[in-house]
């Protein structure tokens, strides 16, 4: 479902970070992310969608810039990929970067 809707543009955010700060991200972006996807929906031309699109990616990026440099979503970040994305070798690293987003704007509420 996620992958039709990727275009070259979304390519400037990392698939890796957007995996990791999913759950961040779906909530601190749903408004941009739906009206992106409505926007989808009733177009059938992609460019009809470019604003819409645009403003889910800045969105994207903004939370994702919040987190590049921090240790914690670096950590997790380096041993999914070291591990292929066996997510059950990296739960140590997860609870670590979940418990530092807790002290960030982006807490879970």
């Amino acid at each position: 479902f996620f992958f039709i809707f990727c275009t070259m543009s979304d390519t400037s955010v990392s698939l890796t970070s957007r995996v990791i700060l999913s759950q961040v991200i779906g909530r601190i972006c749903f408004p941009q992310n739906h009206a992106s996807l409505v926007c989808r929906f009733k177009n059938r031309d992609i460019a009809d969608c470019e604003d819409e699109i645009e403003e889910k990616l800045e969105c994207q990026s903004e939370v994702i810039e919040a987190f590049a440099d921090k240790p914690e979503f670096l950590n997790y970040r380096r041993c999914l990929e070291r591990e292929e994305f066996d997510f059950a070798k990296c739960v140590q690293e997860k609870e670590t970067l979940h418990d530092y987003i807790q002290t960030t704007d982006y807490r879970y509420q």
